[in-house]
């Protein structure tokens, strides 16, 4: 039996049903790859985010310590100029140091 070629067209082209199950998995397939590549967006926006708070912390530690020198150095600017001034006794007991050159 011969068909013209409109009806072999016809013949041969998917049902509906088949074209629209197609399309679905493929919109389907799309949805999950694009959620994947969110996903693994987020993963990395929160390790970033770890990262960041565990250098916060860190930045956090050096200012605590920063305040504590800074805390101890007006403690020893408050002493009298003669005091500060004058090196320690050690240094006064070392012999002069010989230039080489």
């Amino acid at each position: 039996m011969l068909m013209s070629p409109v009806e072999e067209i016809k013949f041969f082209q998917p049902a509906p049903r088949k074209r629209h199950r197609l399309e679905n998995y493929e919109l389907e397939s799309t949805k999950r790859a694009i959620l994947e590549k969110e996903d693994k967006k987020l993963e990395i926006l929160a390790n970033i985010d770890s990262k960041l708070d565990r250098l916060v912390s860190k930045f956090d530690r050096v200012i605590q310590i920063l305040q504590h020198i800074a805390a101890d150095q007006s403690k020893t600017l408050s002493l009298p100029m003669a005091q500060t001034m004058s090196p320690p006794p050690h240094f006064q007991t070392l012999p002069p140091l010989i230039s080489c050159f």
